[in-house]
């Protein structure tokens, strides 16, 4: 890495530097100097050739942003590692009402992705090359793009949080790429043919007669595997012809939707309300409050875990579902 050859820089105005990287490609990078504490982030890739990248001047101008967004921060107020910053942001998630199933996933990828990697160095020393390292890492793992996303997602916010706490001066996830996955492949549903094989396959006793009505409405509606567990009488509306999605079922505990797009209303299709009404009729629960997809014998809620048998699972298909305590 080197400066770029220009006139001698004003005080304050940090230094640009050009990273080569092996394959030939180079970077633009900005330093400068905020509290007492040297910052530096990528800026861009260096044009060369084509409309991409930063030319010269659009790398001082990125430079001199990044200069005036770090400055507009917070000062340092005290040295934190990551286990700590990250214990205070979940504890504040928590006291703001996020939900225990986002909690649960946030604190599972500090324990078990971001505090291995990242070990017991300050939380405000932390930079997108470490960032970066991690994301490589990650990938050597053969971890999905997805689950990387996520990881490096929780870091980023979890830096936002830091610069309004004062714990650290800049986001080094600004200055990365993210990772992408190298295919897209597209979500392939059931046809007719597999639905029908699939709903035939259901046992012929009481539990696999709620199974059936569980999986075409799972079919038919799109609704999520949560949102049909905890549907209620109450949320089928004959008259509008809608299923109105209220609440889920998660890690063991009623909810409402993660997000308000979640909460919604979704079209009940006449074969669906066909058999709904058939299912009504046949169960010991019709009550507005009583589960749709409840078990037969005791109302209590399906075990979300157990209702994933599919022909040809190993799983026998007499214990596909069962109650929760």
């Amino acid at each position: 890495m080197h400066r770029d050859p220009t006139q001698p820089r004003p005080r304050g105005t940090g230094s640009l530097l050009r990273h080569a990287h092996r394959s030939g490609a180079e970077t633009w990078y900005g330093k400068w100097w905020v509290n007492g504490r040297q910052v530096m982030r990528r800026l861009g890739s260096v044009r060369a050739g084509t409309r991409d990248g930063l030319t010269r001047s659009q790398a001082e101008a990125a430079l001199r942003r990044a200069i005036e967004d770090s400055q507009t921060t917070r000062p340092m107020t005290e040295r934190l590692d990551l286990a700590e910053a990250g214990k205070r942001y979940l504890a504040n998630r928590e006291a703001i009402g996020l939900k225990p199933g986002t909690l649960s996933d946030y604190e599972s990828y500090l324990r078990v992705h971001l505090l291995p990697f990242f070990g017991p160095r300050p939380f405000d020393e932390i930079g997108p090359d470490d960032v970066e390292a991690f994301i490589a890492a990650k990938r050597q793992e053969g971890k999905a793009v997805k689950s990387i996303l996520n990881y490096v997602g929780l870091l980023n916010t979890l830096f936002a949080h830091g610069m309004k706490r004062g714990w650290c001066t800049s986001n080094p996830m600004r200055s990365i790429d993210k990772p992408r996955d190298r295919c897209d492949p597209e979500i392939r549903f059931l046809n007719q043919q597999e639905l029908e094989a699939l709903l035939d396959a259901t046992p012929d006793d009481l539990l696999g007669g709620v199974e059936r009505v569980l999986y075409l409405a799972a079919a038919m509606s799109g609704m999520r595997r949560g949102e049909l567990l905890a549907l209620r009488w109450g949320d089928v509306d004959w008259d509008a012809g809608l299923i109105r999605v209220r609440r889920t079922y998660t890690r063991g505990q009623f909810g409402t939707p993660k997000t308000r797009r979640s909460s919604r209303a979704v079209p009940l299709a006449d074969r669906l309300g066909n058999e709904l009404r058939g299912h009504h009729a046949r169960s010991t629960y019709q009550g507005e409050l009583d589960l749709v997809f409840c078990h037969p014998r005791s109302g209590r809620v399906l075990d979300p875990s157990r209702t994933k048998t599919l022909p040809g699972s190993s799983t026998p298909r007499g214990a596909s579902a069962g109650a929760v305590p």
